[in-house]
């Protein structure tokens, strides 16, 4: 189709191959380009998908695209976001947006400078649940919020050798912190708004290399509610969400997510509780991520998940490092974004 969004994928392979598939299947995205530092990974992504395969950065940023998908290393976002931002592409940057605060930042202005937008790659906030769950907060469905909690992780860890990024702590600091609850921590503050501080302690156990791979905390909202998380890369996987409300629990879990309702009834024993299975419509919430962002760069408006969006979910990671680094003491997320 001739009225797709033309946008470029930097890196096509692990994650960057999920990411590209769901671009080449869209009916908005037109993925135009893609670049590899592994020639022949692009050029085998480049047939599959039917896009045109640049042999440096430099040729996919002189190319025709709007904006550039970055699925890249964490270490290397900065440099690629400010090279595209410099070549008036926007930057969509795969969750984190970069290893610390004052990259974050630096990015983020570097693309205002520049006059384009950073927006934040976190598909989760974009799944159907994540938006059923929204939707429903926001009427107030859940009545009075409880308690919120997350377990998410699997075993990736162990595959990894000492020298690969993501067991290092200098390319990815918190492990599964800054990889796996990044998403949970963006997602949380899309549904129940900023998280002030946080509590947690973690450590390394078995993987290779020396980065720590589980941890465990708290995270304080505004307004008090308080939301319990877990997260490790060792270990077999598994991963949920629980919200409890006192008008109803939602469970998001391997299957299909389901309600425990309160039932109002006049009987003496009080009110009963009846299971509700959800059916949701079955939308890939990568495909969603990037169809926003292209269609964000046509319209002229800021993205749905943006750089400062990103650098919030960023902030809440360090915390919880800072505070496991400090005895398991709360630390408050404004103090790491001031960087105090």
């Amino acid at each position: 189709m001739s009225n797709r969004i033309k946008l470029g994928l930097i890196g096509v392979q692990k994650w960057g191959r999920q990411v590209g598939r769901q671009m080449a299947a869209s009916d908005i995205v037109d993925l135009a380009w893609v670049y590899d530092l592994d020639a022949g990974a692009a050029a085998k992504a480049g047939g599959e998908w039917n896009a045109k395969v640049a042999g440096s950065l430099d040729e996919l940023l002189a190319s025709d695209v709007l904006g550039v998908v970055i699925v890249t290393p964490n270490h290397t976002h900065l440099d690629l976001g400010l090279r595209a931002a410099s070549a008036g592409k926007h930057p969509m940057i795969i969750k984190p947006i970069t290893n610390t605060i004052a990259e974050g930042r630096q990015l983020i202005e570097g693309c205002r400078k520049a006059g384009v937008f950073c927006a934040s790659n976190h598909p989760a906030r974009k799944s159907p649940i994540s938006r059923y769950v929204k939707e429903s907060l926001d009427a107030g469905a859940f009545g009075r919020l409880i308690l919120v909690s997350n377990v998410t992780g699997h075993n990736g860890g162990m595959g990894k050798q000492p020298t690969d990024w993501r067991a290092q702590r200098k390319c990815a600091p918190g492990g599964p912190l800054i990889q796996l609850v990044v998403h949970t921590f963006d997602t949380w503050q899309y549904w129940f708004g900023p998280i002030v501080e946080i509590q947690a302690t973690g450590g390394h156990r078995a993987t290779p290399g020396d980065n720590d791979d589980y941890f465990a905390g708290q995270a304080r909202f505004e307004g008090g509610l308080i939301g319990n998380f877990a997260t490790q890369y060792a270990a077999p996987g598994v991963g949920f969400h629980v919200i409890y409300g006192t008008e109803r629990t939602l469970v998001a879990e391997g299957g299909a997510p389901f309600e425990q309702r309160v039932v109002r009834s006049d009987r003496p024993a009080g009110p009963g509780v009846e299971r509700i299975e959800l059916e949701l419509e079955p939308y890939d919430g990568i495909r969603r991520d990037v169809e926003e962002f292209a269609t964000d760069i046509q319209a002229g408006r800021q993205p749905h998940a943006s750089g400062e969006d990103g650098l919030r979910a960023l902030a809440c990671v360090h915390a919880a490092i800072r505070s496991n680094e400090g005895g398991g003491a709360w630390v408050k997320v404004a103090d790491v974004l001031a960087g105090k």
